[in-house]
């Protein structure tokens, strides 16, 4: 074999066990997360939103939270190694190119970032801390899974079809939005904003000013019983995020559907449309459900699954756009 194949093949087998890495520290990360501001709890929903930092004595007990907090923990220690040797594995010359530099470089810095507002976390109240850590390990993931796609060996096909690849970017860019919005519903304790599926604040046309008003920096205020307040326009951030996770759920069906189409993308549309429906009725389900644990793990997994399965469709439309 090829120096140059063998090493670009280490590089693609280091990326794919970073993407198995970032799944596991993005899965326990949400459940950590989740837990935390009481989805789930025991008294619910008395419970929900109420800061409770757990003792040291209490994090020794071997409970479900422990076990996740030491996955998390060994898993964020190993990807912090692996994006170092992915990082000398890409400054090779064998495997020296633009795009593998600057994902490599971007993994580290990552790295370091999360590593920072890691030990910020319990406790904050404060939503850009949860919105950075969600964030970052998408971001990580997709990373991870670009460089596994740019190093493996060659697959045939084709682009996305003539004339669609921009669309496919702006479907990616799209659930990128639609789960930054999603953190910030998350991360600003929002559960109950909302009665019912849609039943939300004043309207969509309310939302630009519950935007414009809403400092994600700023810590969130806490009642009497030590209970996180969601901030105002917190109805107004929940409206948007379903309407728009309905509209964009049905345009990424669509889209699948006409991927399928094609014999050499068959496999991804039909990944594209399972995606964005399970992500759609888990939605869904957490509302009706009134937010079981359970449903909003697997929410966000869905919305990490989903835009991995676009990125996928995107380098496909790129190498058949180079081809």
């Amino acid at each position: 074999m090829d120096p140059t194949d063998r090493l670009r093949r280490v590089l693609a087998r280091a990326a794919l066990f970073g993407c198995v890495l970032m799944a596991a520290i993005i899965v326990t990360s949400a459940f950590l997360r989740l837990k935390s501001i009481g989805i789930g709890c025991d008294e619910w929903p008395q419970c929900y939103a109420r800061v409770v930092v757990a003792t040291p004595a209490a994090q020794s007990v071997l409970t479900p939270v422990a076990i996740a907090r030491l996955l998390h923990r060994v898993s964020a220690m190993a990807v912090a190694l692996l994006a170092a040797f992915v990082l000398m594995l890409t400054l090779a010359r064998a495997a020296r190119n633009a795009t593998n530099l600057v994902l490599s470089v971007g993994l580290c810095l990552l790295t370091v970032v999360l590593a920072v507002v890691g030990r910020q976390t319990a406790g904050s109240v404060v939503p850009l801390v949860g919105l950075v850590n969600l964030a970052g390990g998408f971001a990580m993931l997709t990373m991870f899974w670009l460089l596994w796609l740019r190093n493996r060996p060659a697959a045939s096909g084709t682009g996305a079809g003539p004339g669609r690849t921009a669309l496919v970017y702006a479907a990616c860019a799209l659930i990128a939005v639609q789960a930054a919005i999603g953190a910030l519903v998350s991360v600003s304790y929002s559960a109950f904003a909302c009665e019912g599926l849609l039943g939300c604040g004043t309207g969509l046309s309310a939302v630009p000013a519950a935007l414009t008003g809403f400092d994600p920096a700023q810590p969130l205020a806490l009642d009497s019983a030590n209970r996180v307040q969601a901030p105002p326009g917190a109805a107004e951030l929940q409206l948007l995020h379903r309407i728009t996770g309905l509209a964009l759920a049905g345009a990424l069906v669509l889209l699948g559907a006409w991927l399928a189409r094609f014999s050499a993308r068959r496999k991804l549309g039909i990944c594209l449309v399972a995606a964005a429906s399970a992500e759609l009725g888990l939605g869904i389900a957490m509302v009706l459900g009134e937010f079981p644990l359970s449903a909003a793990l697997l929410h966000n997994f869905a919305a990490a699954s989903l835009l991995v399965v676009c990125v996928s469709i995107a380098a496909a439309a790129h190498a058949g756009m180079s081809s």
